[in-house]
């Protein structure tokens, strides 16, 4: 890869049709929600989990 992951990332997206930008866009949304919502489960026990 040239320089850095971002800047690779970035050239390989402006490639891309805007039907898989949406989709890598939908995607990076998923993980972002997901990584914010982690917090709340922290104090559980084993047994909130089942």
């Amino acid at each position: 890869m040239s320089g850095t992951i971002r800047e690779e990332l970035h050239q390989q997206i402006d490639r891309l049709p805007d039907h898989i930008v949406a989709q890598i866009a939908n995607f990076t949304r998923l993980l972002s929600t997901q990584r914010n919502n982690t917090s709340e489960y922290t104090n559980w026990q084993e047994q909130d989990w089942q």
